[in-house]
């Protein structure tokens, strides 16, 4: 960052340097004759009108970097945003578990958990009914659903030592909901 700030600088300084030269007076009330052999403007210096031009091309400059460390920020933040695995990367209950976890307190997860709610609600009941009938009164578990980028139910993930839950995953594979916030959201 500091190599950035050095180039701004130093091309703000060009800038200051190119308005603060002298050039010509066009104040002054003198009569100005243009030199047609030369096809010289009336306002002809020492560096023959270059300052303009050279102002020009440092603007330039400094819009061009500007634009640069906006992309460069722009990237920054979007792989900030990046989920930090993907399906093909959940290799365990508890990674997938980890990763649910996380995405699910951001606004995109917020959202896409309600949709997962209402659209697991009318079957529920019955499935956990069916998987846990020779359970006892309470049983909690964990499963977690990885969706592909289309909205299906790409992988299940439960506990080894929880059968009921794996029961409840294997009866809701045919879930489909919306796209997910992007592909093998969990």
């Amino acid at each position: 960052m500091t190599a950035s700030r050095r180039v701004i600088a130093s091309l703000f300084a060009r800038i200051e340097q190119s308005l603060e030269r002298k050039q010509c007076n066009f104040s002054s009330n003198e009569p100005v004759t243009r030199n047609l052999v030369r096809n010289e403007s009336p306002c002809y210096c020492e560096s023959k009108n270059r300052w303009p031009r050279d102002l020009v091309g440092d603007v330039m400059k400094l819009i061009s970097l500007c634009l640069t460390l906006a992309l460069l920020c722009v990237r920054a933040f979007a792989s900030e945003m990046t989920p930090a695995a993907s399906p093909s990367h959940f290799t365990s209950f508890a990674q997938a578990l980890a990763e649910a976890k996380r995405v699910v307190d951001t606004d995109p997860g917020k959202a896409y958990d309600v949709e997962f709610s209402m659209a697991i609600a009318p079957r529920l009941g019955e499935i956990v009914g069916e998987c846990t009938k020779n359970s006892g009164p309470r049983l909690v578990f964990d499963i977690v659903f990885v969706f592909a980028a289309n909205g299906n139910v790409e992988q299940v993930f439960t506990s080894p030592d929880q059968p009921a839950a794996a029961c409840v995953g294997e009866k809701l594979r045919d879930l489909h909901l919306s796209a997910p916030p992007h592909p093998g959201w969990p």
